[in-house]
């Protein structure tokens, strides 16, 4: 790894950490004003709807030679009124202490720990092939019933597993545990990974 990549690895770690940081501190100033899945949903559309559509808007806010008193000025012209006060508030001090390169950090850790305040765990699930309906709906009863929580499920097609699924919950992979939980499905999966390859071997002939 270059010296350049172990400083961008460890920037997006801070970045992350105190995205982490400012979740909480952020859910439980919406817990108080009892506002939380109104705001998150402002929240979403903020990133979604300006963060990620334009970017002069993200530059602007991030950038240290705009002054604080001009973005606090900027998010009054711009969300005063619509959006909700505790999460306008939240936003002015997160540019106050410079720090709106982590807000997307900071949306992200706070849908993961407003989900898990409602019983809710978003999973990654990787497998050679897409799952059917009938193989997603076993994953997700298993992993309910492993996490003891309703599951959010993203699927990933990797066709570089053969056979396999992988199972991630943040950073964590499953232990051994639920892998054997999740034998049986595993080998449904190799059965029909091995059917797939045989009807379509084009998509497997770069592995």
């Amino acid at each position: 790894m270059t010296e350049q990549a172990k400083h961008e690895t460890a920037f997006d770690s801070d970045r992350q950490y105190l995205g982490d940081l400012y979740a909480k501190a952020l859910i439980g100033a919406l817990e108080q004003a009892a506002t939380p899945k109104d705001a998150l949903d402002q929240f979403d559309s903020l990133i979604e709807d300006v963060w990620n559509q334009q970017s002069t808007m993200e530059g602007v806010m991030d950038s240290p030679r705009v002054s604080f008193v001009e973005k606090e000025r900027i998010l009054d012209r711009v969300f005063n009124g619509p959006m909700d006060a505790t999460l306008l508030k939240f936003l002015k001090v997160v540019a106050r202490h410079g720090r709106m390169d982590c807000l997307r950090a900071i949306h992200n850790s706070a849908k993961r720990l407003y989900d898990e305040m409602c019983g809710r765990k978003e999973v990654v699930v990787e497998t050679a092939i897409e799952l059917d309906d009938n193989l997603r709906g076993k994953v997700t009863e298993h992993l309910k019933g492993v996490l003891q929580a309703e599951i959010i499920l993203h699927e990933r097609v990797d066709p570089s597993l053969l056979g396999g699924i992988r199972v991630r919950v943040g950073d964590t992979v499953f232990d051994g545990t639920v892998a054997n939980r999740l034998r049986s499905l595993q080998e449904q999966v190799a059965q029909q990974t091995s059917r797939k390859i045989r009807e379509e071997p084009q998509r497997f002939s770069s592995i």
